[in-house]
């Protein structure tokens, strides 16, 4: 599947190894790292990205912050693989626009 009609990428943080993400819920040891969810969500590189999302983010359950930073990373990386995006030259303007 490349190019064709836009498509939405969705990430549940809580398939993540809850060693680098334990704000997401029940523990779940042995799933792939923060890591490895890049490498899926770039792998879709081909694709036409028209938006997405990342879920089960609870900061309730993480006081260290970490699992909302690698929510954010994931967005950053949805957020850059959108048409003609060139990385950090045009994220700003992405995230900022009214």
């Amino acid at each position: 599947m490349s190019g064709g009609a836009p498509c939405s990428v969705q990430f549940g943080n809580d398939s993540l190894d809850s060693a680098f993400a334990p704000g997401t819920g029940p523990v779940e040891p042995g799933n792939p790292t923060p890591c490895h969810a890049l490498e899926i969500i770039r792998g879709a590189s081909g694709l036409t990205i028209g938006g997405g999302d990342v879920v089960a983010v609870s900061a309730r359950d993480d006081p260290s912050g970490n699992t909302a930073l690698i929510g954010a990373n994931l967005i950053q990386a949805i957020l850059c693989m959108r048409p003609g995006v060139r990385w950090a030259q045009d994220l700003p303007s992405i995230i900022f626009r009214r």
